[in-house]
C-alpha cells in the first residue's frame, strides 16, 4: 500500500481513493489545556508529532482560506498512527492523523474532531505490485479483497474542508 502521488516504476498500481488526516482530541485533554479556535492556537497545544524526532514540527494543512501551516511541539513523537491515536485517547496531546484510524474513537465518545474546517490531505492511496507472472492464488485474492473493502472504509470516514 502506498499514500501519496506514486513516481516512474515497473509496478503495477491499483488507486483505492484518497485520504484525509484531521485534528483529534480528547474531551479531558481539551477540557484542562482549551479547545483551539483558529489553527493558529495549535501552536500552544502540545501534538503527537509523527515521523519526527526534533519536539517540533511544521503541519501543512488545507483551510477555509487554502493552504496553510503552523509550527507544533510535543513530547512525544511515533511513526504509527496507531500509537498516535492511543496518546491522544489517553488525553496527553493533540494528533493529526488519518480519520479512519481516529473513528473508533470518536464513535465511542472517546475523541473529537478539533478544527474540522482544517485537514491535510493525502492522496492517493493505492495498492501496488511488482507482477501478476506467477503470482499466488492468495496474493491476488488478498489484493481484490483489499481493493474492494478499503475504498468503503475510506469513504466513510472522510469529510470535506471548507
Amino acid at each position: 500500500m502506498r499514500a501519496g502521488p506514486l513516481g516512474d516504476s515497473s509496478l503495477f498500481a491499483r488507486r483505492l481513493g484518497d485520504t484525509e488526516h484531521g485534528f483529534f482530541a480528547a474531551r479531558d485533554y481539551l477540557a484542562g489545556a482549551g479547545r483551539p479556535r483558529r489553527l493558529a492556537d495549535r501552536s500552544r497545544h502540545e501534538c503527537v508529532l509523527y515521523r519526527t524526532a526534533s519536539g517540533t514540527a511544521v503541519w501543512q494543512v488545507d483551510g477555509p482560506a487554502g493552504p496553510e501551516e503552523v509550527t507544533v511541539r510535543g513530547r512525544s513523537a511515533a511513526d504509527d498512527h496507531e500509537f498516535v491515536s492511543a496518546v491522544v485517547q489517553a488525553g496527553v496531546e493533540i494528533g493529526l492523523g488519518p480519520e479512519p484510524v481516529f473513528a473508533p474513537a470518536v464513535q465511542a465518545g472517546l475523541l473529537e474532531r478539533v478544527l474540522p474546517r482544517y485537514a491535510k490531505r493525502i492522496a492517493p492511496l493505492h495498492i501496488v505490485w511488482p507482477s501478476r507472472q506467477f503470482e499466488p492464488a492468495a496474493v491476488t485474492m488478498l489484493r481484490d479483497a483489499l481493493a474492494e473493502a478499503i475504498p468503503r472504509w475510506i469513504g466513510g470516514h472522510t469529510s470535506r474542508v471548507g
